[in-house]
């Protein structure tokens, strides 16, 4: 028998593996009719043989029905320290709810089943003016076969994904790729080109999109097919780029112009070079230093030349990504605000 997967809507995954050891992720089988979410296609009276649940935070569309499967069935609970606090008030014995933190791995069965962090907020109402806090997770199990999943539950794209990718090498992911309603705003973590590039972080075979409500699947499912092309101008300056940091730096440039690509094609200003060869002048052009005011102190020549370097620095930055503040600043690796800062010290419109 090989590991069967089902969907049942919103963030709930079924999980049976070759020796049917049945698995629930974040159970919320009820649906969110008033977001226009249907419920799943199976009830809770579907899990009185389950083994286990995994919930990654204590969000109600995350617990959903798990702690009602608890009281139906003899599963264990596996979750955070908010939503085992919120079990036990439940009635669900202590033994049978196991809290965990990011590194932790249990072995349940022949099952093993890794918490890892997550970008978001495991945040909750205990009373009146009590609330509850602690740090949301994502999981990666392992199957007794070898096989291995990430569920990442909410969470927003972080260069951790990358570094899963690299350490635990998974084969399937279920990523959230859309949001709920809130303050009349669609509260999204994860969009649908952002959980594309997690996919292709972690290396996984398989990808399914969950946690959405209108288009962001079928979003998702094209960015993860998307084809890119590198326009003619673009390999010409690949190619004539010296890569001090070798293959690692072309990588990252790569990854980098991807996210930076709008359409279906990488132009040379995606790529982000620091070094662009410029054609060769006709006559030798005249020494750089003659053009710089080197009068007065050591400090007011080196402050001049270092703020003429960095007016043209972004100058260019703004340039290349047409005017885009917070484009311009991801290419120079400066914080936005640090970047609207440096403008207004060099006289150029932060506005």
């Amino acid at each position: 028998m090989a590991i069967t997967l089902r969907y049942l809507g919103w963030t709930a995954f079924e999980i049976t593996m070759a020796d049917g050891f049945r698995i629930l992720l974040d159970p919320m089988l009820a649906g969110r009719p008033a977001e226009g979410v249907p419920p799943g296609p199976v009830g809770v009276e579907a899990f009185d043989t389950l083994d286990l649940i995994l919930v990654t935070h204590v969000a109600a569309d995350h617990v959903g029905q798990a702690f009602e499967i608890m009281q139906r069935s003899r599963a264990t609970l596996v979750c955070d320290y908010a939503t085992r606090v919120k079990a036990l008030a439940a009635g669900i014995a202590a033994d049978r709810v196991l809290g965990m933190l990011s590194g932790v791995q249990f072995k349940l069965g022949e099952t093993y089943v890794k918490a890892l962090p997550a970008i978001h907020a495991s945040f909750s109402q205990l009373g009146e003016n009590q609330y509850i806090y602690c740090q949301p997770l994502s999981y990666l199990i392992t199957a007794p076969t070898g096989e291995r999943i990430f569920f990442g539950g909410d969470t927003s794209i972080t260069s951790d994904h990358k570094l899963f990718g690299e350490l635990y090498r998974p084969h399937v992911a279920m990523l959230g790729v859309g949001g709920v309603n809130s303050h009349g705003q669609s509260f999204t973590e994860l969009y649908p080109d952002e959980a594309a590039m997690v996919a292709k972080w972690l290396g996984v075979k398989v990808a399914f999109p969950m946690h959405y409500r209108f288009d962001e699947g079928a979003l998702f499912a094209r960015e993860v097919k998307k084809t890119l092309m590198l326009s003619p101008p673009a390999i010409d300056e690949l190619k004539a780029y010296p890569w001090p940091g070798n293959v690692r730096e072309l990588q990252n440039c790569i990854e980098r112009a991807v996210i930076l690509c709008e359409g279906d094609t990488i132009l040379p200003r995606h790529l982000s070079l620091s070094f662009r060869p410029a054609p060769a002048p006709a006559t030798p052009p005249a020494s750089p230093w003659e053009q710089i005011d080197l009068s007065g102190t050591m400090t007011d020549a080196l402050r001049r030349v270092t703020g003429e370097v960095e007016r043209r620095k972004i100058e260019q930055a703004l340039k290349d990504a047409a005017g885009n503040k917070q484009r311009a600043a991801d290419t120079l690796r400066l914080g936005y605000k640090a970047f609207l800062v440096k403008l207004r010290e060099l006289g150029l419109s932060a506005d």
